[in-house]
C-alpha cells in the first residue's frame, strides 16, 4: 500500500509542476504583451498619395563632417517619417512625405538661430524584399545667428515687461523661448488692469552681421471694469452670498489677479469643489502649437511708422461664474491600532459634514470616537 501511495504522489507531483510552470509562463506573456498591445490599439494613419507599405528602420538626422552640431532630438517625433514605436503610430515610406520633413529639419534649424543651414538632399534606402526603408538627413548648419537687441513698441507707461526676456544682446537666439514668452508679458499687462491686452513679437534678421532684432509689440486696450456679473451651478448657496463672496461688483476695476483672488475666495469657503470665472475679455491663450506664430496681426493695425492701431474694444468685462456645489453630505470613518508585548489599543471613529442644512454657506459637524 505504501509503495502504491508513493506512486501516486509521485504521478501527482509532476502534474502540478506543470500546471504552476504553465501559470508563469502565461503571466509572463501577458507582461510581456502589454507595450505589445499599446501599440496595437494605435491608430493606423489614413492613406494619402505616395504611401507605401515599406517600413522604416532607421531615421537619422546628423551634420556634415567638420560643421556644428545641433541637438535635433526634439525634433525627431515631430517628422512625418519616423519609426514605428508603443508611442509613435508607424509611418511608412512616402517620398511627398520626405520632402516635408526635409523642409522641417531646415525650419528646425533657424528655430534655433541658424538661419543661413543647408539641408542636403536626405538618402533614402530601399528594401522592396524585406519591405523596409532607412532614411539619413544629412545638414550643415552654418554659422549661428545673435540677439542684437530686443525692443518694446506701444508699452503702457510705467509697466515693465523685461523680465519676461529669457535671453540677452549678443547670446543666442531661440524662438521658441523667445515667442512664448510674450504670453506671460500678456498677462502680466492683463494684471495691470488691461484686461484685454495682447503682446505680439516680430524677428527682424541683418543677415551681413547674423545678427537678430526682436521686437515685442504691445496691444494693452482701455484699462478695464467689470460688467454684468452671472452666477451659474449655484443650487443650495443663495446667490446673493455667492456676489457678496466674488468681491466684484458692475463697474469695479478688473484685473486678471482680480479675477484669480475671486475664484480663490470663493473655493476657501468650502461650500464649491470648482469654481471658474469666464469673462468677455478678447485675450490670447497658449495652445501649444509649434512653432508659435508670434501673433497674428491684420494689416490694417499696422501704421505707416510700424505701430499698432487702437483696438475696438470696450472698456468693460462681463463674467460668468460658474460653481460646482460641494456634496450635501460626506461622512468620515477613521480607525487606528497600537499593538505592544503587553497590550493591544483599537480606537474608532466616525464623523458626518453637512453643508448649507442649516443655511447657505453653513457647515455643520458631528464626530464621536
Amino acid at each position: 500500500m505504501a509503495s502504491r501511495h508513493e506512486d501516486r504522489r509521485a504521478r501527482r507531483g509532476p502534474t502540478w509542476a506543470a500546471g504552476l510552470a504553465q501559470a508563469l509562463v502565461a503571466a509572463l506573456a501577458v507582461a510581456s504583451c502589454g507595450p505589445l498591445t499599446l501599440g496595437c490599439a494605435q491608430t493606423l494613419a489614413e492613406k494619402v498619395p505616395g504611401d507605401t507599405d515599406l517600413a522604416f528602420t532607421r531615421v537619422t538626422i546628423d551634420a556634415k563632417p567638420g560643421t556644428a552640431e545641433v541637438d535635433t532630438g526634439p525634433l525627431m517625433g515631430k517628422l512625418g517619417s519616423r519609426v514605428q514605436s508603443a508611442l509613435f503610430t508607424p509611418r511608412k515610406y512616402n517620398p511627398f512625405r520626405v520632402a516635408e520633413d526635409r523642409r522641417r529639419v531646415q525650419t528646425y534649424l533657424a528655430t534655433l538661430g541658424y538661419f543661413d543651414a543647408v539641408v542636403d538632399e536626405p538618402t533614402a534606402r530601399l528594401d522592396e524584399a524585406r519591405r523596409q526603408a532607412t532614411l539619413a538627413f544629412v545638414y550643415n548648419a552654418g554659422k549661428r545667428y545673435t540677439l542684437a537687441d530686443v525692443a518694446f513698441r506701444d508699452l503702457p507707461s510705467g509697466v515693465s515687461l523685461e523680465g519676461h526676456v529669457k535671453a540677452t544682446p549678443g547670446g543666442p537666439y531661440d524662438l521658441e523661448v523667445l515667442r512664448l514668452a510674450r504670453y506671460d508679458m500678456a498677462q502680466s499687462l492683463q494684471r495691470e488692469g488691461f484686461g484685454h491686452a495682447k503682446v505680439y513679437v516680430r524677428t527682424y534678421l541683418d543677415r551681413a552681421e547674423k545678427k537678430i532684432h526682436v521686437v515685442y509689440l504691445c496691444d494693452p486696450g482701455p484699462r478695464t471694469k467689470v460688467g454684468k456679473v452671472t452666477i451659474e451651478g449655484h443650487k443650495k448657496v443663495d446667490e446673493a452670498d455667492v456676489r457678496a463672496r466674488l468681491g466684484l461688483r458692475e463697474g469695479d476695476p478688473f484685473s486678471l489677479t482680480a479675477r484669480e483672488r475671486a475664484e480663490r475666495d470663493l473655493l476657501d469657503t468650502g461650500a464649491f469643489t470648482q469654481v471658474v470665472v469666464s469673462t468677455s475679455a478678447d485675450v490670447e491663450q497658449f495652445l501649444g502649437d509649434v512653432p508659435d506664430s508670434g501673433g497674428i496681426i491684420p494689416d490694417d493695425r499696422i501704421d505707416a511708422e510700424g505701430h499698432l492701431t487702437k483696438r475696438d474694444v470696450p472698456d468693460t468685462i462681463d463674467l460668468v461664474v460658474h460653481l460646482d456645489e460641494a456634496p450635501k453630505a460626506r461622512v468620515r470613518l477613521r480607525g487606528t491600532a497600537e499593538l505592544d508585548p503587553t497590550r493591544i489599543d483599537l480606537t474608532a471613529g466616525a464623523g458626518v459634514e453637512l453643508r448649507n442644512a442649516l443655511g447657505s454657506r453653513t457647515t455643520s459637524r458631528c464626530e464621536a470616537a
